[in-house]
């Protein structure tokens, strides 16, 4: 069947294959990769909330106002990416639903949510 294909087809043919071949690979190895970008990432984020709450409550005996400082420490902790903060007791803020991953994507990529 190929044979009666012209050569310049026939090495179109063959590039395009290569080509989706390689893509198909590079796809497959990002999202192979992706899991632990994504715990690295998170990991990092909740290091770094941790950090600032550790550093928040050693001030807090002497600070003037702890509750203004303990506000001042959610403020900044809500700015921090995949880290969501509240006092204990306290209800957590409702999660937009906005631009969210397909379920079969996030069973695959994301790390498990942890409570610390």
């Amino acid at each position: 069947m190929l044979r009666r294909l012209s050569l310049r087809l026939r090495l179109s043919l063959l590039l395009g294959v290569v080509l989706a071949l390689g893509l198909a690979l590079g796809v497959g190895l990002l999202v192979l990769h992706a899991g632990a970008r994504v715990r690295a990432e998170a990991d990092g984020a909740t290091r770094l909330a941790r950090e600032l709450i550790e550093a928040t409550l050693t001030r807090l005996d002497a600070a003037p106002d702890p509750q203004a400082e303990i506000a001042r420490l959610l403020a900044d902790a809500r700015r921090l990416r995949h880290v969501r903060v509240t006092l204990a007791g306290e209800e957590a803020p409702a999660q937009k639903d906005v631009n969210r991953a397909p379920q079969w994507f996030a069973r695959l990529v994301l790390p498990n949510a942890a409570a610390t």
